[in-house]
């Protein structure tokens, strides 16, 4: 959702401009920066995630269950499951640091114009 509101303006500016000139290298750099936010906290979520995940597994195997075998079982396969979320998340940080490096390479595209339209 924060990518999608840091990234909005920039795709309704390179939308209805693009098309006439080339794109200006101060709203590449904003779309960069949208990027490389948005990678960032996808990679701290897919962390976050993964990491209590495996934790709470964790204690729920080292953790005395005498008598709520069956307890343990649903605890069990309700985190495992909650792997799932995760798995989207990371797909969405993979994406994310695609569209990260292929602003980067526009950016310096830009940029390179930018100084040979100065000579």
């Amino acid at each position: 959702m924060a990518g999608c509101v840091l990234q909005l303006p920039v795709a309704v500016y390179l939308l209805f401009k693009s098309k006439r000139t080339t794109p200006r290298a101060l709203m590449l750099d904003i779309s960069l920066c949208a990027d490389v936010v948005v990678t960032v906290l996808l990679a701290s979520g897919v962390g976050a995630g993964f990491g209590a995940t495996d934790t709470v597994l964790h204690y729920i195997d080292y953790t005395d269950w005498t008598g709520k075998e069956e307890f343990k079982k649903d605890l069990t396969d309700y985190y495992n499951k909650a792997i799932l979320p995760d798995v989207f998340l990371l797909i969405g940080m993979v994406v994310s640091m695609a569209a990260t490096v292929i602003s980067a390479r526009i950016r310096a595209r830009a940029t390179n114009d930018d100084h040979a339209d100065d000579f």
